[in-house]
Parts: C-alpha cells; sequence; structure tokens
C-alpha cells in the first residue's frame, strides 16, 4: 500500500489535535490507517479491549 496524500483538513488536525469528538474519530481512522500501512498487528489482548482469561489473571498476579 503506498503512501497516502494528506488533506489540509488532516493536516490542521494532526498539527493542533482534535477539538471534538468527530476530530478525534477521524484521528482514530487516520492513525489505523498508518498502522495498516507499516504492518504493525496490535497484540491480542489489545483488540479485545484488555480482556484476558482468569487463569492468565492470577499468572501475572502470581508474578508479582
Amino acid at each position: 500500500m503506498g503512501m497516502k496524500v494528506v488533506s489540509k483538513r488532516q493536516r490542521q488536525l494532526l498539527e493542533e489535535g482534535p477539538h471534538s469528538l468527530s476530530q478525534s474519530w477521524l484521528l482514530m481512522a487516520m492513525h489505523n490507517d498508518y498502522k495498516r500501512m507499516k504492518g504493525i498487528k496490535e497484540p491480542r489482548y489489545r483488540e479485545s479491549g484488555y480482556q484476558i482469561s482468569l487463569k492468565e489473571w492470577f499468572q501475572t498476579y502470581e508474578a508479582k
């Protein structure tokens, strides 16, 4: 996947940051596009909202 052209609105959003909920959604979509272009994959546990099994929780608890 090649480089995307950033629009004037997207450039302004990157420089100034989001000022509304809809702008934060656009920024997150741009971040997801960036990760897809770079081939960055999130660990499995992050895809499910940081949920882990009870067994995994006990393993991390005992390790402390």
